[in-house]
């Protein structure tokens, strides 16, 4: 898949992070994975929309701009790859609100990063000790 990717100028320069997140995902790293991927989903975009046009947008434009791009190549918008479909997806669901998906994906890998420092043993005392009120 990774080297299938590579094979685009958009993709290839985004080479060590993609490489870092389908290893991550190797390694069952789900945290590190939607990091990687949900922030460069973006810039990948953006490089590709930028090749084709010379311009710049904002996502929901290269949100559009995707969509046209997989109608183009897949034969239209009703085709078993699915392309309205999927970008529908994402925008209702991965980037509906960008800012919250993000901050919580950061901290999200804050934790993951302080358990995997501390141990999951100790982590997880401390984390009932300063919210025993939660009852987990």
């Amino acid at each position: 898949m990774l080297s299938r990717w590579l094979l685009k100028p958009h993709f290839k320069t985004k080479e060590r992070l993609l490489k870092s997140a389908v290893d991550a995902y190797k390694a069952q790293n789900s945290i590190a994975v939607l990091k990687i991927v949900l922030t460069e989903i973006e810039g990948i975009l953006d490089a590709a929309y930028h090749t084709e046009t010379g311009g710049r947008a904002k996502l929901s434009a290269l949100l559009d701009y995707a969509v046209k791009t997989a109608e183009r190549k897949a034969g239209g918008a009703d085709t078993l790859f699915f392309p309205s479909a999927f970008a529908e997806y994402l925008q209702k669901y991965t980037y509906h609100n960008q800012e919250d998906g993000f901050l919580l994906i950061s901290i999200g890998a804050r934790i993951e990063a302080q358990r995997a420092k501390m141990g999951t043993h100790a982590w997880c005392v401390e984390y009932r000790a300063a919210n025993h009120s939660i009852g987990f």
